[in-house]
């Protein structure tokens, strides 16, 4: 009993001495306590955020111009849409004129032959800007299965290319496909000395290289050879301070008196900064007899042609 009794002294005294301490300390537990159930018992709403804008350019990041998306996107609804409906001539329609010439050699077979291959069971489509030059709005084009309609199991095969936008002679919008953009008219552009006549007639603009396509006459009763890689650099396209080589490997030669349309190749992406400048022919070759491994040249010379638009 003795004990009992200094227990609850002591008790009391420690009470009296920290009785505020304790009440604070049981009133922040129970507040604790309320919180954590309140928090418990809430639903918390996560907002999705969505990143997708198909009319921002991924590699530009500007926008196309409002009217100019309406246009498109319901240029490429009507595309896809005939294309599903295999109404080839609608869909032949919304394709620009380069572009038939280009890709499909002006020729509804090859058109057909290309849709049959694309759209062989329903397809949808996603399209995402990704540059804009000038008025050309570049957008990858995605088509795949709509599984939900075909019933189609397993991974849908998705299939995306680059296509173009730009106005034609009219003002109204046109679309290209399969990599291309446009084809670039030169006004009798030409480089013309006592060996030869070099006419640049036109350039095919694709996304990632560009071809320039030249009629050469041979003015002389020798053998002409612009290229024939037996020498660095024979033709270049000057980028900015680039120097790009041709990536075509066939030979540029010309038998005495002989006119011929020969075509370059050049690495070249359209929403680069730089611009081409100008075509270099660099090893220019007069023999008077020509095989594969001739050595010896009468003359060797080189020249410029101005291919800026």
């Amino acid at each position: 009993m003795k004990f009992d009794t200094k227990l609850r002294v002591a008790l009391h005294e420690f009470w009296v001495r920290h009785d505020k301490q304790i009440i604070s300390i049981v009133i922040i537990w129970m507040i604790i306590i309320i919180v954590n159930q309140v928090l418990k018992g809430r639903v918390i709403k996560r907002e999705m955020t969505n990143t997708y804008k198909p009319d921002v350019a991924i590699i530009t990041d500007d926008s196309v111009p409002k009217k100019k998306q309406e246009t498109i996107k319901e240029m490429v609804a009507k595309y896809i849409k005939a294309c599903n409906d295999k109404n080839y001539s609608e869909a032949y329609s919304y394709i620009s004129n380069d572009c038939k010439t280009y890709v499909f050699e002006n020729d509804m077979q090859n058109f057909k032959d290309r849709i049959d291959e694309q759209f062989n069971t329903y397809k949808i489509y996603d399209l995402q800007n990704t540059s804009n030059v000038g008025d050309v709005y570049l957008y990858n084009l995605s088509i795949y299965d709509d599984i939900a309609a075909t019933g189609t199991t397993g991974e849908s095969k998705k299939v995306t290319e680059k296509v173009s936008f730009m106005p034609n002679k009219s003002g109204v919008y046109e679309m290209s496909v399969g990599d291309f953009i446009k084809t670039v008219s030169y006004d009798q552009r030409y480089k013309d000395d006592e060996n030869i006549s070099v006419t640049l007639k036109t350039k095919d603009v694709l996304y990632a290289r560009e071809e320039y396509n030249f009629t050469i006459k041979n003015k002389t009763d020798k053998y002409v050879v612009i290229s024939d890689a037996n020498e660095e650099g024979e033709v270049t396209l000057l980028v900015g301070s680039e120097h790009r080589h041709n990536l075509k490997n066939t030979g540029c030669i010309l038998a005495p008196g002989a006119t011929e349309e020969f075509n370059f190749i050049f690495n070249k992406y359209f929403d680069e900064s730089s611009k081409a400048e100008q075509l270099s022919f660099n090893a220019v070759r007069i023999y008077e007899n020509y095989t594969s491994n001739s050595s010896k040249a009468i003359d060797n010379y080189g020249f410029n042609v101005d291919v800026t638009e």
